[in-house]
């Protein structure tokens, strides 16, 4: 459990990171480059929290289709 905690608060922090990052060049590019970057490490971070609820019991089951993530690449 402590892993999973962990791992959010590390994915939170790459989120914030690549979100200024992106506000702070005026090259398009490299904005597109940190806005992905964004959407994959949000990604990442919706599957550690659903792991997480799963394991306390506090959100959704991974066999119950509340919404699929797998959809999302």
């Amino acid at each position: 459990m402590e892993a999973l905690r962990i791992g959010l608060e590390l994915e939170r922090k790459s989120i914030d990171h690549y979100k200024k990052s992106a506000q702070q060049t005026d090259d398009t590019a490299a904005q597109e480059m940190f806005n992905k970057l964004v959407d994959v490490e949000e990604f990442h971070y919706d599957m550690l929290q659903a792991q997480y609820d799963h394991l306390t019991g506090s959100g959704f089951w991974f066999d119950i289709a509340e919404f699929r993530m797998d959809a999302k690449y």
